[in-house]
């Protein structure tokens, strides 16, 4: 083999190494972008405890504690909301609440919500709760779902103080 020949062979397997690992390293930038892109909530929730429950004699009680955590940062100490609707076992909407005034965030918490219901036939409901921008324009949480049967045990406390 002469000596060009050589010559052109190395640079020629030098040069398709550099491009290899180069490919390689842009590929491994590329993948690193898309994993910290997947999360889109502002902030994430997830179920912590509820109850269903006899409150006077002619209403119910539903209780659901949620955590949060903070994913958009900018967001802790503002004032936000919170919805709950509560529909019937066969899909009826019973009732939607949120907080009149929204409650300041902070990086993780607690959030309490509370609502009385007339119809004692109920044996269950279910809940979807999300928090909102303090106008409850736009969503900025995962929405959770939460089937919560009745109990008509009278030893239950209250999971969120009354004000």
């Amino acid at each position: 083999m002469s000596k060009n020949l050589k010559s052109y062979t190395l640079r020629f397997i030098l040069i398709s190494t550099m491009l290899v690992v180069g490919s390689f390293y842009l590929f491994e930038e590329s993948a690193n972008i898309n994993v910290y892109a997947q999360n889109e909530d502002k902030v994430s929730l997830a179920f912590s405890e509820a109850q269903f429950f006899p409150y006077t004699e002619d209403r119910n009680l539903l209780e659901i504690m949620v955590d949060y955590k903070t994913n958009d940062l900018s967001l802790i100490d503002s004032t936000i909301n919170g919805e709950m609707l509560v529909f019937s076992p066969d899909g009826i909407l019973l009732k939607s609440t949120s907080y009149p005034e929204g409650f300041i965030i902070t990086d993780e918490g607690k959030i309490g919500f509370r609502t009385s219901i007339m119809d004692d036939s109920l044996d269950s409901v279910t809940a979807n709760i999300k928090l909102t921008n303090l106008e409850e324009t736009e969503a900025i949480s995962n929405s959770i779902q939460i089937t919560v049967p009745f109990n008509d045990d009278e030893d239950l406390d209250l999971l969120i103080p009354n004000p």
